[in-house]
């Protein structure tokens, strides 16, 4: 997975309120960073604001972008 895939959320493991700011300007539920890739930890934008996902709890939606 890399940033800009969209992606099925499984389970929320810690949310980051400092990204609601972009609310609106991509689609929900896409991956915004990768924080680390040794632990494949991602940050994924939904609804409510951007959360910390870990890649085994994450499933593509889309693979085609």
């Amino acid at each position: 997975m890399q940033v800009g895939d969209l992606v099925k959320l499984k389970h929320c493991v810690s949310d980051m309120h400092g990204l609601i700011g972009i609310v609106g300007t991509i689609p929900e539920q896409t991956i915004l960073a990768q924080m680390d890739p040794d632990l494949r930890i991602y940050v994924v934008w939904t609804s409510k604001g951007a959360w910390h996902m870990c890649r085994r709890q994450l499933e593509m939606i889309n693979e085609s972008r």
